[in-house]
């Protein structure tokens, strides 16, 4: 009984939310893979803490919801909700970055597509464009993967 409470929570009262962190988890593991980890595959794997946040815990955020999550309660709307998060956190950023210019230890722009120093307002705005693109489409892959799954099991 206690089992099924716990898998209810995540994935029956609130299958929304469940979706959305399944996505930004993945475009957060997909960003850092592709884009960020500038490290040879023996850099990156001999790092446990490296491996376990970027790697293996995305992954099983990802097969908890394939195997738990239920499926089939998506709306067509809720993918383009996919796009709030990170469109919230480069508002933050954009903000923060002239409080913190120039302050020892801290990182004005934290990731190389966001620097809008170096990029240029034309540049930021391309990446911000591919980012928001990227969690869109793969907001629909998973809403048409749920909505696939919903029918395989009818």
């Amino acid at each position: 009984e206690n089992k099924k409470i716990l898998i209810d929570v995540g994935c029956d009262t609130m299958p929304g939310f469940s979706f959305l962190c399944v996505i930004l988890i993945l475009v957060t593991f997909l960003v850092y893979n592709i884009l960020l980890a500038d490290q040879t595959p023996l850099e990156y794997f001999s790092s446990l803490s490296n491996v376990l946040m970027h790697c293996i815990l995305p992954l099983l955020f990802i097969f908890h919801w394939v195997l738990f999550y239920k499926h089939g309660t998506m709306h067509w709307y809720q993918p383009l909700l996919c796009m709030v998060m990170p469109l919230l956190y480069v508002i933050y950023i954009v903000i923060r970055a002239p409080f913190v210019k120039g302050k020892p230890g801290l990182d004005v722009w934290p990731y190389f597509f966001l620097d809008m120093d170096s990029l240029g307002i034309g540049g930021f705005l391309r990446w911000l464009f591919v980012l928001l693109i990227a969690f869109l489409a793969i907001g629909y892959l998973f809403y048409g993967l749920d909505r696939l799954w919903k029918h395989k099991k009818q």
